[in-house]
């Protein structure tokens, strides 16, 4: 249990150099857990600490098996959906950054469509992104895009 505690409090305070040496412990401490408890709350630290470092898919996997917890199946279900959320935005990043190299490397006489139609493809795309990243927004509490993936 004190392991969990630790844990936390180094993810709490962003000083993941520590965290990296104690989430190296978490699996042997799972082969010890006395209770189905203790187990979840380990998996549901390391699922924490792989988030944080932006092992999206290692997180979901353990948040997956500890949503069958009771207790931690709010959090869990809630973890999962920040995941995918922050995921979205990211992928929603990269299309404004492909849309803004498109838009710089245009070269009009070899365009496919009709004259100024790619950019109001473009245009539209970003009016999508938009609407797309405020509801995704919503979704995570403030400075969580931050925690998740840093």
């Amino acid at each position: 249990m004190e392991l969990v505690f630790a844990l936390s409090a180094l993810l709490d305070l962003g000083r993941m150099d520590e965290a990296d040496k104690l989430a190296r412990s978490v699996p042997r401490a799972l082969q010890y857990a006395l209770d189905p408890s203790t187990e979840t709350m380990l998996m549901r630290c390391l699922a924490e600490y792989h988030s944080r470092k932006g092992n999206w898919n290692k997180a979901i996997k353990l948040l997956e098996f500890t949503q069958f917890d009771p207790t931690f199946n709010q959090n869990a279900v809630i973890g999962i959906v920040e995941i995918r959320a922050a995921q979205a935005l990211l992928a929603l990043q990269q299309g404004f950054e492909l849309i803004e190299q498109f838009n710089h490397n245009t070269d009009p006489e070899s365009e496919t469509t009709l004259p100024g139609n790619e950019d109001a493809i473009q245009q539209d795309a970003i009016k999508k992104f938009r609407r797309l990243q405020k509801i995704l927004e919503k979704i995570l509490p403030k400075g969580a895009a931050e925690r998740i993936g840093d």
